[in-house]
């Protein structure tokens, strides 16, 4: 059991580093099947990542302030076409569904198991969105031999985005 408080952090040199503190428990007390009751700096330390990605990836990153979710990678031809890539997307950061930009073939969003499975192309055919998700195809970047959405080495990208942000840029 964690000894962790606000006012003497971690109990060894007075930071407070730990993502879970008895001290943050609302005083009212917490649901007992609350996952988040004591968390800190949740936002942070939940966030999607690819959890198998059916090749090698050259980038992947979260931007916390605008929700936005990026993967680009080059397929292996060893690894089964037919096996999808998968995405951890946490309800925590996307309560309201996703909006998902794929550079070429298909994706399904599953809300409830917080994953997206994504199928890239393996001819360069093209396919919308399955449930709960709304759906682009990402264009190709820049100058040729820059791969997909500018990132070098990148076979397909893509980009998950909260749905209420993208509609105020």
């Amino acid at each position: 059991c964690s000894q962790n408080t606000n006012a003497h952090g971690d109990q060894w040199n007075d930071e407070d580093l730990s993502l879970w503190s008895r001290d943050q428990v609302p005083p009212s007390g917490a649901h007992p099947l609350d996952p988040y009751a004591g968390g800190r700096a949740l936002e942070a330390a939940i966030r999607p990542y690819a959890r198998k990605v059916c090749g090698v990836p050259s980038y992947m990153a979260f931007e916390l302030a605008s929700r936005t979710f990026t993967l680009a990678f080059t397929s292996d031809p060893n690894i089964d076409p037919g096996l999808p890539t998968e995405v951890f997307v946490p309800l925590y950061q996307y309560p309201h569904g996703v909006e998902v930009e794929a550079s070429d073939g298909h994706f399904e969003y599953r809300k409830q198991a917080q994953v997206l499975l994504y199928w890239p192309a393996t001819s360069g055919a093209t396919s919308g969105a399955t449930s709960g998700a709304t759906s682009s195809q990402a264009q190709s970047g820049g100058a040729a031999g820059r791969g997909v959405g500018g990132h070098l080495w990148a076979d397909h990208m893509l980009r998950i985005r909260d749905p209420r942000l993208t509609q105020a840029v």
